[in-house]
């Protein structure tokens, strides 16, 4: 997930008075030194009771990148991320295609963002320190714009992502619509479906089937 963050550009379209030189800069989201990019995964919690919420939490990262200010002048910097936390919940469906065939459907939706970033680190220390302060807002811009043409469905910024980061939340987002009930947890992801749903749409059910019904002896099988 972190080539999506990778080589973003920032680019100053109103000069301040804490840093008037500054032009534009590009950055990326990387794994603090001694942190194995090709090894590095995100702390996912699918409702685990330990930690008490659905979503993720990058964990040892840091923002590297290149500053430049007035006349060509490039400047390398980086900035501590002290808290990247996405939360998650499901929330009743409100795609009108799927509620003609789901009235109780629900979505997954995104509850909160969190992102704190740490003071900005030039390698030049004759660099304004107001200029720490406007490059760090636009750390943060940069960063939630991106976030936010992720989870839009942006194509250009999706491939980037390996596509097994995407399948387990395309089945949960599309299939997990025509289930009666979902349900995750660090074990499994439940569904439960009822063709009734569907028979349902062009006939009412008949009143023998809630007598008829009766409950499935099994067994969970990894």
């Amino acid at each position: 997930m972190l080539e999506a963050f990778s080589d973003l550009k920032l680019n100053v379209e109103e000069k301040s008075e804490k840093c008037p030189t500054f032009e534009s800069a590009v950055f990326s989201v990387v794994p603090n030194e001694g942190v194995d990019l090709d090894t590095y995964d995100f702390d996912v919690s699918l409702n685990d009771p330990e930690k008490g919420y659905l979503g993720f939490e990058g964990k040892d990262l840091r923002i590297t990148g290149t500053a430049t200010f007035g006349e060509g002048h490039e400047v390398a910097f980086s900035a501590p991320i002290d808290k990247l936390k996405l939360e998650a919940e499901f929330v009743p469906e409100d795609n009108k295609e799927v509620l003609e065939i789901n009235k109780k459907a629900m979505k997954p939706a995104l509850k909160e963002f969190d992102l704190e970033i740490g003071t900005v680190v030039f390698a030049d220390t004759t660099v304004l320190e107001g200029c720490s302060l406007e490059v760090h807002e636009g750390l943060i811009d940069g960063v939630m714009q991106m976030y936010d043409k992720l989870w839009a469905g942006d194509l250009e910024s999706l491939v980037s992502m390996p596509v097994e980061s995407f399948l387990p939340m395309i089945m949960i987002r599309h299939i997990g619509g025509f289930a009666m009930e979902q349900s995750l947890d660090p074990q499994s992801v439940e569904f439960g479906f009822d063709p009734e749903m569907i028979f349902e749409r062009v006939r009412p059910m008949p009143k023998k089937k809630i007598s008829m019904l009766k409950a499935i002896n099994s067994e969970f099988s990894r």
